[in-house]
């Protein structure tokens, strides 16, 4: 548990800054950072809370994770050049899914042909999202931030 607090400790210190010019220009490397994060994040909530005892147990790490990523969103609002986003928080969700499916594997047996598709969809809309989410979804990413200025009024 301690790996995944210090991991919550790094991600909520990079979302109290501006990340201007991060990737080189390329649109949605932040966004694929946000994927590995909240994969890497659910992965070490799982291995302190679950460990290699069962199997199932992906929901409350997953669970947790997603919450996680709900308040750092919502902590965003309040930063300056900052901005909450469903998109961010979809694809929070997408990493922390499937980072879940492989950690659950270790130790135990390879994936399966369809539980390999299932990663790789998730990771594969996980990644649309992160490029893609903002431009094509604006209304919709638009919607905490939305919720947020309104509650607290914020110009």
């Amino acid at each position: 548990m301690c790996l995944a607090a210090l991991e919550m400790l790094v991600i909520a210190w990079s979302s109290h800054r501006t990340w201007e010019g991060v990737g080189g220009g390329f649109q949605g490397v932040g966004n694929l950072l946000h994927l590995l994060s909240y994969g890497v994040l659910a992965a070490l909530l799982w291995l302190g809370l679950v460990g290699y005892a069962r199997e199932g147990g992906r929901v409350l790490p997953g669970l947790l994770a997603v919450l996680f990523g709900l308040g750092d969103e919502i902590h965003q609002h309040f930063v300056g050049g900052r901005s909450c986003s469903v998109v961010d928080l979809l694809v929070d969700a997408c990493g922390a899914a499937a980072f879940l499916l492989l950690v659950s594997r270790l130790g135990r047996r390879s994936l399966s042909f369809s539980e390999f598709m299932l990663v790789g969809s998730i990771l594969l809309l996980g990644t649309s999202l992160a490029v893609w989410g903002t431009s094509v979804l604006p209304a919709f990413d638009g919607l905490l931030e939305g919720l947020l200025v309104d509650l607290t009024h914020k110009d």
